[in-house]
């Protein structure tokens, strides 16, 4: 994923939403008005021998699958309807 996505504003009030961390189990865009969210859960993006190599160390999956989940959600965020 390229390091200059951009998100389009909420559909609601106009903001551009942060991108969260990656800690847990799914990745999520929320705006702050709570209007509008984008959500990926990371290990359906990850083959079964990825889950089971990934330590999901301190409640986080490897850098590269939420990088995956990251791309995901902003696609899903900028193509919603």
């Amino acid at each position: 994923m390229s390091e200059d996505v951009k998100l389009m504003p909420c559909p609601f009030c106009g903001q551009i939403p942060k991108f969260p961390s990656g800690d847990g189990t799914q990745y999520e865009i929320e705006c702050e008005c709570g209007m509008s969210n984008s959500s990926v859960q990371i290990s359906d993006l990850m083959t079964i021998e990825e889950r089971i190599n990934d330590g999901f160390a301190n409640f986080r999956y490897g850098e590269e699958y939420i990088l995956r989940a990251k791309n995901e959600a902003a696609i899903r965020w900028n193509t919603r309807i």
